[in-house]
């Protein structure tokens, strides 16, 4: 049915725009947070460690204190 596709859409619409609305200042004061103790450690370059195969510095513990 046309109608309850179209409501559907309206509803998960309305939904990304409610939880973007309620992360997007959450992920500004992580994201401000891992630059705070980047430059504090010394460190130029943040990535997510999912993507590290070996070595680096491990900010989480240090970002998640930070956010307490």
């Amino acid at each position: 049915d046309i109608d309850y596709e179209k409501e559907m859409a309206r509803i998960q619409l309305e939904m990304r725009e409610e939880e973007a609305k309620l992360m997007n200042p959450i992920l500004k004061q992580v994201s401000e947070t891992v630059a705070k103790v980047a430059k504090q450690k010394g460190v130029t370059i943040v990535v997510n460690k999912v993507l590290i195969y070996y070595g680096g510095l491990d900010l989480t513990p240090d970002v998640i204190k930070a956010l307490k």
